[in-house]
């Protein structure tokens, strides 16, 4: 499952949902062409420390949403809708 979700068509950015074992996340992917003409996804990847001796190590740049995402979606989607905590 790596199904692309556009967000923002100018920049062709969004996200795939993924599943790893379980657990499902959101992850940063944006779309492009290549020198063929064929559309491709390509993951965002970020450099992050891990351990306890802070090695650097590069993973996608994506939000985990664990065994459950329906459940955790729509807690999000609440609140936005509601903007239950939106400093704006």
């Amino acid at each position: 499952m790596n199904e692309f979700i556009l967000v923002d068509e100018q920049y062709r950015e969004g996200f795939v949902v993924q599943k790893y074992k379980d657990k499902y996340s959101l992850v940063a992917a944006r779309q492009y062409d290549t020198k063929d003409g064929e559309t491709k996804i390509a993951v965002r990847w970020g450099e992050v420390e891990v351990g306890v001796k802070r090695e650097k190590k590069k993973l996608p740049m994506g939000v985990s949403l664990g065994s459950d995402p329906a459940t955790i979606l729509r807690r999000a989607l609440s609140i936005i809708a509601d903007g239950e905590g939106m400093p704006f």
